[in-house]
């Protein structure tokens, strides 16, 4: 399983006048090659404009060498944006103007080409899983350029080698980590205050000593176990919280967020292999139900 390293960089636009931290993952790959901005009539209107654009590559695209997500990209926006009347829009960001939207090819007809952030890139027609996949793009994970037979066989060779039986007869399994579990904070800070947080409404709610008693009740059949602060070993904490449901015969349980994080970490979720993608797989059963 491939380990991400996590690295904090300085990201600066080609003028220098705006520079960020921020930390991101190694990635021998991040994608294919992107062609840059073709010439068009959009080339002539940013001139007039006095624009330019920070894709400053090769027309025939090259290698790419950092992808922002959405977390990041939001925050490098500036608001300032204008249409053009060949198509696609043109935003203003920290970083550099960049442009978005649909070309055209003639007066009627739309081009195929469309512009995303700085770049541009060829959409084909692509299956309905294919929209929530990266690959689409060229952007794959390690993990994800390997079959599906190859990624099941080593989760269950890791299967094999660590799981174990405890004294109790209860059997236990290691993690299956796809990235250096170093990366993780122990979140200790956020799992406290989400901790005072929800006392506080299940208090309100007088729901407070019920939720107590489940967690008692996990904690004396040994499905949770208590971590003591002398313990050498890295410790993780998760935050919880409660599910209500007033006609279940559990009416109240305790959930943990495997997705919490503090900033500049990953969270649990990220670090550990997610298996199989059922919702890739939805739209194959609603057709054949259809059918």
């Amino acid at each position: 399983m491939y380990r991400h390293k996590c690295y904090n960089i300085c990201l600066t636009d080609i003028d220098n006048y705006y520079t960020c931290n921020l930390n991101v993952y190694d990635q021998e790959i991040i994608c294919n090659n992107v062609p840059s901005i073709r010439h068009g009539p959009w080339i002539n209107e940013l001139k007039n404009r006095k624009v330019n654009l920070s894709d400053s590559g090769h027309k025939l695209g090259g290698k790419i060498e950092i992808l922002l997500g959405a977390d990041v990209a939001g925050k490098l926006l500036t608001g300032t944006m204008f249409y053009l009347k060949s198509g696609p829009v043109a935003i203003k960001t920290k970083l550099g103007w960049t442009l978005m939207g649909k070309t055209y090819r003639n007066e009627t007809k739309f081009d195929k080409n469309h512009f995303m952030n700085v770049t541009s890139m060829f959409v084909n027609d692509m299956c309905i899983s294919d929209l929530w996949k990266l690959d689409s793009l060229g952007i794959t994970d390690p993990v994800e350029t390997k079959t599906k037979l190859e990624i099941q066989k080593e989760i269950l060779n890791h299967f094999q080698k660590t799981i174990s039986v405890d004294i109790s007869g209860r059997y236990e399994v290691a993690l299956p980590w796809v990235m250096d579990n170093k990366l993780l904070s122990s979140n200790r800070k956020l799992a406290e205050n989400r901790l005072e947080s929800t006392k506080r409404k299940l208090i309100a709610t007088g729901k407070f000593e019920e939720y107590q008693d489940v967690l008692d009740l996990w904690l004396s059949g040994k499905i949770i176990e208590e971590v003591n602060d002398d313990k050498e070993n890295f410790v993780h904490y998760l935050p919880h919280r409660p599910v209500i449901k007033e006609n279940s015969t559990s009416k109240i349980r305790p959930v943990f967020d495997a997705s919490a994080r503090t900033k500049g970490s990953p969270s649990l979720n990220d670090c550990l292999e997610k298996g199989p993608n059922f919702i890739e797989v939805i739209p194959t059963i609603l057709n054949r139900v259809e059918s």
